[in-house]
């Protein structure tokens, strides 16, 4: 079996929301110079198994856990979920102006397990909107911007897919969108 700490990757870019990351994964004697967008960090990884990942950055630990369907990746790290898509090099520069169009979809399959929000409510960024259960974890979905919510389409209990729209937000003008 492959050693999966042994790999090396250079200059593979992700998408996350409308952003391009370039990250490259170096292994050193005992340690990983993990380099994103050319800011190197120096970490120690503890493979946990399953995907699962132990992270040591100095005096802070965190947890990583890491599945894949096709190009994309679902990472937990330290408790919150992130879906990141493989770009080819050619499409690493993108528009990256934030949407003021809040159409929040599912990034990975799972079931709701509360709704934190309304038809109506006024939400800032980072917000939490929804928890949603998945690949035994509890993922949180956020706000991505100062707005209402204009309609919830799951409630509790049900299932989605990846792709679901969960949630219509409209910006609130003149607001930070970031």
């Amino acid at each position: 079996m492959e050693d999966k700490l042994a790999m090396r990757y250079t200059d593979v870019g992700y998408e996350y929301g409308s952003k391009i990351f370039v990250a490259s994964v170096e292994k050193g004697d005992d340690s990983f110079t993990v380099s994103i967008d050319g800011e190197p960090h120096e970490v120690r990884i503890e493979d946990l198994g399953g995907g699962a990942f132990r992270i040591h950055d100095g005096a802070r630990s965190y947890k990583c856990i890491v599945a894949s369907a096709g190009d994309k990746r679902f990472v937990s790290f330290d408790g919150e979920v992130f879906t990141l898509t493989r770009v080819e090099k050619s499409s690493h520069v993108i528009d990256q102006s934030p949407s003021s169009k809040g159409d929040l979809t599912a990034q990975m399959p799972g079931r709701v397990v509360k709704v934190l929000v309304g038809e109506g409510d006024g939400v800032q960024p980072h917000q939490d909107l929804l928890i949603l259960e998945a690949m035994k974890m509890e993922c949180k979905v956020t706000a991505p911007f100062h707005g209402t919510v204009k309609k919830v389409h799951f409630k509790e209990g049900d299932l989605v897919n990846v792709g679901d729209l969960l949630f219509d937000i409209e910006s609130k003008e003149g607001s930070d969108s970031k």
